[in-house]
């Protein structure tokens, strides 16, 4: 609890800060704002709240507080706010803000009153600091975890929880859904001959591709090279699953045009169906990257559905 004792007051605000305090206040980074404690008005606002939220001084002193406030917490969340201050004593969270051209923002807020010589609360006082660039940054780093930093699809790990709560829902639903194991021929022959920068490319155009057939519900990722996994959702027939595998075909075949060079790859399709061929994620990918591996080496551009063959051999 910040116990502001002593302080100079302005315009008969008891507790408000001056002397030694002020100067404090006024050169720290972090955004501070003094409300009184009964009506909730604005009595102070330092330099980095000006600064933070675009409001000069004249435009918010005396104004309530929740005039400030963005849509995005309900009534609800600034009462539990003030109660803990009742019953606690202090407060902190992350609040969301508006700033005076209407943008709104995260903050990190740290909440405590301030009490006058009698040790009676007057005014309460938040500092608090903008906390958009973390909030990108984590954000940020909570994508990469789960997405190709190069095509911006799913990755391994996304692939495999989706897969998980898919298969799920179809076995107990009686429903099948079909893992396509996706290699591209030729790949490696363009990345090294024409460069990585290019290879990159076919493989951004590629995932596009994929992306352009499927259903808004399907699942489309990137393993790492040029390998990528698509999820068929709701198979009704083994019929319905070769037409997509042949459009895929026909898609990878047709010349991508790269950096003023015509590129051309071909595909091996490996599919599993659940749940005969596995109900776990691990195992029927294992099987449709097994069908994959025997498309390649029959010279490839074609695809395979798996068979407990396979598995044996």
């Amino acid at each position: 609890m910040a116990k502001y004792s002593g302080f100079p007051t302005e315009s008969g605000d008891e507790g408000y800060p001056g002397g030694f305090a002020e100067t404090v206040l006024e050169s720290t980074q972090q955004a501070v704002v003094i409300v009184d404690k009964d009506q909730r008005r604005i009595v102070y606002v330092n330099p980095a709240f000006v600064a933070t939220t675009g409001y000069a001084v004249d435009e918010i002193k005396g104004k309530l507080l929740f005039d400030f406030r963005s849509s995005r917490h309900n009534a609800a969340f600034y009462r539990q706010i003030w109660r803990s201050l009742e019953e606690k004593g202090h407060w902190s969270g992350v609040v969301w803000g508006r700033r005076k051209n209407g943008e709104t923002y995260p903050s990190l807020h740290t909440i405590s009153p301030i009490f006058n010589s009698r040790g009676r609360v007057t005014h309460y006082a938040s500092m608090f600091s903008d906390i958009t660039a973390l909030e990108r940054q984590q954000a940020n780093m909570g994508y990469l975890a789960y997405h190709d930093p190069l095509t911006g699809l799913p990755n391994r790990l996304m692939l495999i929880d989706r897969l998980d709560h898919a298969l799920r829902s179809h076995i107990r639903n009686k429903m099948q859904l079909a893992v396509l194991f996706i290699d591209l021929d030729g790949f490696k022959a363009i990345n090294d001959t024409r460069g990585h920068a290019v290879g990159d490319q076919l493989l951004q155009a590629t995932s596009e591709r994929f992306q352009s057939l499927l259903r808004s519900g399907d699942t489309v990722a990137r393993l790492g090279g040029d390998e990528f996994v698509i999820v068929i959702e709701s198979c009704r027939s083994r019929e319905g699953i070769v037409r997509i595998a042949e459009k895929l075909i026909a898609t990878i075949a047709e010349p991508l045009h790269i950096d003023g060079h015509e590129l051309q790859v071909r595909g091996s399709i490996g599919i599993a169906v659940a749940p005969q061929d596995g109900q776990d994620p691990e195992v029927i990918m294992s099987a449709a990257d097994q069908a994959m591996y025997r498309v390649k080496t029959k010279q490839g551009n074609d695809f395979c559905f798996f068979d407990e063959g396979l598995d044996n051999q």
